[in-house]
């Protein structure tokens, strides 16, 4: 067994110093182009991470029945976790566009619903001096969130 494996590396020494004489490793390197690239343009800035500490949910959501899909960007906010914001960014030729939606919840409890006909944003708050959970309703109208009632 271990003339075996002594046989091996020797095998193995051999066709490494016959890659190392045979010339591969010296290959004549082409010159570098002369012309330059084209420089990449910038993607435009439009804030949507300025303030995000980390995302919470993230989801394409045609909300307009444009056939455009938009981002909805559920975030914890730098300031403070809990502090929600929310973002709804439309796309423009395969590009992101503007925020047509912004709104600071002050729960880090938000979550997107979208089931056939509406879309919502709930955002879940703890009333302080009973302890009891309840729920405020954001429905898509068509332009934007509006609270559900008003």
């Amino acid at each position: 067994m271990v003339k075996k494996q002594i046989s091996v590396l020797f095998a193995l020494r051999i066709l490494f110093i016959a890659l190392l004489l045979s010339g591969c490793a010296t290959v004549k390197r082409k010159a570098a182009p002369t012309t330059e690239p084209p420089k990449a343009v910038p993607p435009r800035n439009i804030g949507i991470t300025k303030d995000v500490r980390v995302f919470k949910d993230l989801q394409q959501v045609d909300l307009d029945g444009d056939g455009i899909k938009e981002i909805i960007a559920i975030y914890s906010k730098r300031a403070n976790e809990n502090l929600t914001g929310v973002k709804v960014i439309k796309i423009i030729n395969d590009k992101v566009g503007d925020i047509v939606f912004k709104m600071t919840f002050y729960t880090p409890n938000i979550r997107f619903q979208s089931k056939k006909d509406t879309s919502c944003i709930i955002a879940q708050d703890k009333a302080e001096l009973f302890g009891l959970l309840f729920n405020r309703i954001y429905c898509w109208d068509g332009k934007s969130f509006v609270a559900k009632g008003k």
